[in-house]
């Protein structure tokens, strides 16, 4: 990779494709990894975390590890996936166990929030579904901004 290439990606005038990802990993460059890393598209940055794991150096560990928290989980899961290679260090197996929970306890918090029940206060067993009807509240909706307009005579 050029200096210019270099430039052209930081400021943001060159996109990254999947061919950049090759040729990090074909020549081995770890710089353009974590440049692609840094700056590309979450499926780039996939293809990029899975390529540092194959050229298994350690200097890309630290690395590694902060993406174990990345925003995207399939970032996160492919850094997991990458730091399998370094397993018998305990600093690594205790940072993938910690990421492994904090994945874990996030799932869980979107399925909570996607199961929300409304439960009856006399009877919190058997939950049923709210009395209200969507389309109802929308009318209501409308009739709050009407009652609100003034009005002229």
């Amino acid at each position: 990779m050029t200096i210019l290439q270099n430039l052209l990606i930081r400021i943001g005038l060159k996109r990254i494709s999947q061919q950049d990802v090759a040729q990090g990993i074909r020549e081995k460059d770890i710089s353009l990894l974590k440049l692609i890393i840094r700056f590309g598209s979450y499926r780039v940055r996939k293809a990029a975390v899975l390529g540092l794991g194959k050229v298994r150096d350690k200097s890309t560990v630290p690395e590694l590890i902060r993406l174990l928290w990345d925003d995207f989980e399939s970032v996160a899961r492919a850094a997991r996936q990458s730091l399998q290679v370094y397993l018998p260090d305990t600093q690594v197996e205790r940072q993938l166990r910690s990421a492994e929970t904090f994945w874990t306890h996030r799932e869980e918090q979107r399925s909570l929030k996607r199961k929300a029940i409304w439960f009856d206060t006399n009877n919190p067993l058997q939950p049923q579904a709210p009395m209200i009807d969507r389309s109802k509240m929308h009318l209501l909706a409308k009739i709050k901004v009407q009652l609100q307009k003034p009005i002229r005579f």
